[in-house]
């Protein structure tokens, strides 16, 4: 999916979202042509790029769902030990100190699945992102995304910062949906109590 007309990429992202909306009712069977002839001139007249799906759009909705939604009855699912990413390998591996300069952590906490969920899930629901690369032109793919969660709140002050590619943002959506789905899954691919299969 290329990139975003501009930094203010709000409005746009909607038309994008609800693009892929109305291409999902088609496919299910709904008459939404004249939806999509409005929102296509809404496209046009504000200069956005106009496609069929945007995937990269459904992967952020997706990765928003898995942020937001499930938060509070899911998030206990997650690890709270220091530098345990059990149902989230990407995410250890992105936020190794060692390993990659695009993470920045000053909270003091535990470096854990837990806290840097929190943090992605507050820099989505607050706004905090970018979106690169900077250039915006059509031919530009999007390729990344900068996550970003700030407290001045005295006794927990702290930056979070993390760059996250979307080849890596997909995985973790998946790795999310096999957390969520099922909690004992841990490293393996088959849940010891349940059974289940991923």
């Amino acid at each position: 999916m290329s990139n975003f007309k501009d930094d203010d990429y709000v409005k746009e992202f909607i038309c994008r979202t609800q693009m892929n909306y109305f291409m999902i009712q088609k496919l299910a069977g709904h008459n939404k042509n004249k939806e999509i002839s409005c929102l296509k001139k809404i496209m046009f007249a504000n200069e956005f790029e106009y496609q069929k799906c945007y995937e990269i759009t459904q992967l952020i909705n997706s990765f928003l769902g898995l942020l937001v939604f499930p938060k509070e009855k899911y998030f206990n699912f997650l690890s709270r030990k220091n530098n345990d990413f059990t149902h989230t390998s990407t995410l250890k591996k992105l936020t190794n100190k060692t390993y990659d300069e695009n993470y920045e952590n000053t909270y003091k906490e535990n470096n854990c699945e837990r806290n840097v969920i929190r943090h992605l899930r507050n820099a989505v629901c607050h706004r905090r992102l970018t979106i690169y690369p900077l250039t915006h032109n059509k031919s530009t793919e999007i390729q990344k995304i900068k996550f970003e969660d700030v407290s001045t709140q005295k006794g927990y002050e702290g930056e979070f910062s993390l760059i996250i590619n979307i080849d890596d943002l997909e995985k973790i959506v998946l790795e999310l949906n096999r957390c969520f789905l099922c909690p004992h899954l841990g490293k393996t691919d088959q849940c010891g109590q349940c059974g289940a299969k991923f």
